[in-house]
C-alpha cells in the first residue's frame, strides 16, 4: 500500500490492535462511535492488526505465516463486529517497529503523512477533541450502547478441556526466538519456548515448551491414540534433561488444553548454536471427521524476542494489568510520544501495511 492510497483524504487516523491486546478489546468501541461520527469528513480511519500482545488471551497463538495472519484478521472482523476497515501490518512487523507502537496507539497523519497527534494508548476523549478541533464538533455524538456491538472480555483465560496442569519457569520468563522448519502439514499446533533469567545470562537454567492448538484451525488432540511427545538435538557440549518427553494423556477422548514442558538446560551460552526440537502429535477435525498423525521441527535460538508477545502469567504478570478503563488510565510516555517531530517524523520509505477491506 503506498502513501498516497493510505493518505486520500486531509487527514487519516489510524488504531493499532490485535485479538489478544486487553485494552483494544476494551477501547475499540469508543474508537467505533467517533467513526460513526466523523466517516463523513475529510478523514480516513483504520485499525491496524498487527503481531499479537498477549499470546493465549483467549486461546489465540502467533501466526506462523502471513496467510495465518489474514485468517487472524478475519476471526478478529468477525469477533468484534467492526465496521471501521482494517489494515494488516507485514509479516516483519515494519509498522510497528518503525513507529515503536504500543499495542493500541492512536495516531492522526496529515495528507504529507506527518503524525498531528499522537497518544501511545487510545483515548476517546483525546481523540473526539482532537478530530473535533480538525473538523469541528457534532451535534449529538454516538454514544457507544448506540451501536449494538458485541460484549467483549478483555482478558480470558482458555477453557480447559483435559485438566491438563500448567507449567512454568520460576519468576518471569523470557520469550527467545525460534524458527519453524519446513513443512507440508499444517502447524495446527504452536510451539512456544522460554527460558528463565539463568540460562540467558549463564548458559545453564530452566526452558519453558508449551505447545499450544492454534484456534484458527478449530483442532483437538486426540488421546485415545498418542501423547504429545518431543525429542531434542543439541549442539555439541549443551546438555539437557530430560532430551525426551511426552504429555500426559487425560482421562477424555479429546482436549484442546496445552501441552508444556520444563527442561533443564547446561552450558548453552553460544548464542549462534540453536537447539533442535521435534514434535509428534495427532491433530484431529471433528466437524471435516479427520485425524493426522503430524510431525514438525524447529530450531529454538538463545536469543531475546520481545515480539513475541507476553503472556499473563509466565513473561507478564497479570496483576500489572491496568483495572480502569484507558480513558482515566495515568499518561505513560513512550518511545513514539517523545519523538513526535512534526518536520520529520513521516512514512516516507516505509513500507505500509496491506489494506484489508472494510469491517
Amino acid at each position: 500500500m503506498s502513501a498516497n492510497e493510505m493518505f486520500r483524504k486531509s487527514h487519516t487516523v489510524i488504531i493499532s490492535g490485535c485479538l489478544t491486546c486487553g485494552m483494544f478489546r476494551r477501547t475499540y468501541p469508543s474508537v467505533e462511535a467517533v467513526y460513526r461520527d466523523y466517516k463523513d469528513q475529510d478523514v480516513d480511519f483504520y485499525f491496524v492488526y498487527q503481531t499479537l500482545q498477549h499470546p493465549e488471551n483467549h486461546s489465540y497463538v502467533q501466526a506462523f505465516s502471513m496467510k495465518e495472519r489474514f485468517l487472524q484478521l478475519e476471526v478478529a472482523k468477525k469477533e468484534y463486529a467492526t465496521t471501521v476497515p482494517w489494515l494488516l501490518d507485514t509479516f516483519d512487523n515494519n509498522w510497528k517497529a518503525y513507529f515503536q507502537v504500543r499495542p493500541n496507539s492512536e495516531i492522526i497523519f496529515d495528507n504529507k503523512g506527518r503524525m498531528v497527534h499522537v497518544q501511545p494508548w487510545v483515548s476517546q476523549p483525546n481523540l473526539r477533541n482532537a478530530l473535533e478541533k480538525l473538523f469541528g464538533p457534532v451535534e449529538n455524538p454516538t454514544q457507544v450502547a448506540d451501536l449494538g456491538l458485541p460484549e467483549i472480555q478483555p482478558v480470558s483465560k482458555a477453557d480447559r478441556t483435559g485438566g491438563v496442569k500448567r507449567v512454568k519457569v520460576s519468576g518471569n520468563a523470557l520469550t527467545v526466538s525460534f524458527t519453524p522448519l519446513m513443512s507440508e502439514q499444517t502447524y495446527y499446533a504452536k510451539l512456544r519456548p522460554e527460558i528463565d533469567q539463568a540460562l540467558y545470562d549463564s548458559g545453564k537454567g530452566q526452558m519453558y515448551i508449551g505447545l499450544h492448538l492454534d484456534p484458527i484451525y478449530q483442532v483437538h488432540w486426540n488421546n485415545s491414540a498418542m501423547p504429545v511427545t518431543y525429542e531434542l538435538s543439541l549442539p555439541e557440549g549443551v546438555t539437557a534433561s530430560p532430551l525426551k518427553g511426552e504429555g500426559p494423556l487425560p482421562d477424555v477422548e479429546s482436549d484442546k488444553d496445552p501441552r508444556e514442558f520444563l527442561i533443564d538446560i547446561d552450558n548453552w551460552k553460544a548464542r549462534d548454536e540453536p537447539i533442535g526440537i521435534d514434535i509428534f502429535y495427532v491433530a484431529c477435525n471433528k466437524e471435516e471427521g479427520w485425524c493426522k498423525p503430524v510431525k514438525q521441527s524447529y530450531e529454538i535460538h538463545l536469543k531475546h524476542d520481545k515480539l513475541q508477545g507476553k503472556v499473563h502469567g509466565r513473561t507478564f504478570e497479570v496483576d500489572a494489568l491496568p483495572q480502569r478503563d484507558s480513558e482515566n488510565r495515568p499518561r505513560q510516555k513512550s518511545a513514539l510520544a517523545e519523538s513526535l517531530k512534526l518536520d520529520t517524523n513521516h512514512v516516507e520509505g516505509l513500507k505500509l501495511p496491506a489494506r484489508i477491506g472494510g469491517g
